[in-house]
């Protein structure tokens, strides 16, 4: 069952909210020793689509690590990666399954 559903005419704004994966005084930080918070996404097979996040949509915002999502595929699924860099030195990731639809 996905946890999102778009059409292909869509561009969504959506979030990764990394509150309940924070230690206390934790915070989502735009890069660390470990990574850089961003946004994935990837087809049924593992490749990344780098064309469905919007070009400079990606964004820190408070704990949750944000970007715009366009250009899916009618009926096909995708899984959205998102990952945060936390100023503890942590690389935490949330997965959200997506699906296109026409």
């Amino acid at each position: 069952m996905p946890d999102l559903v778009m059409t292909d005419s869509e561009a969504l704004l959506i979030a990764g909210d990394f509150s309940p994966q924070l230690t206390e005084g934790e915070t989502v930080v735009s890069s660390n020793a470990n990574g850089v918070s961003k946004v994935e996404v990837l087809d049924s097979s593992g490749t990344v689509q780098p064309h469905m996040v919007e070009p400079g949509s990606v964004q820190v915002v408070g704990n949750t690590v944000q970007g715009r999502i366009e250009n899916g595929v009618p009926r096909k699924g995708y899984f959205i990666s998102f990952f945060a860099a936390t100023s503890g030195g942590n690389y935490l990731e949330i997965k959200v399954i997506a699906k296109v639809q026409d």
